[in-house]
């Protein structure tokens, strides 16, 4: 994906949960879906990819990974 980086893989529910949180700090992520299905996975566990555009990465691992959770 042109432009976007990966910024985090974890289950679908979870991809979902991120994505939100990080369009209401202004940051669009993508979900892309890992194909094909890994064996033992089901709908609900299978790996997500969520990739965020490459200027904001910096900020969105600040707000989810860095030391100070106060923003979200």
């Amino acid at each position: 994906m042109d432009g976007m980086r990966l910024f985090h893989t974890c289950p679908v529910d979870n991809a979902e949960l991120l994505a939100v949180m990080l369009g209401n700090h202004g940051i669009k992520a993508v979900e892309h879906m890992i194909e094909p299905m890994p064996e033992g996975e089901d709908e609900f566990s299978r790996p997500v990819e969520v990739y965020v555009p490459e200027g904001e990465y910096d900020r969105a691992f600040e707000l989810f990974f860095g030391d100070d959770e106060s923003e979200i």
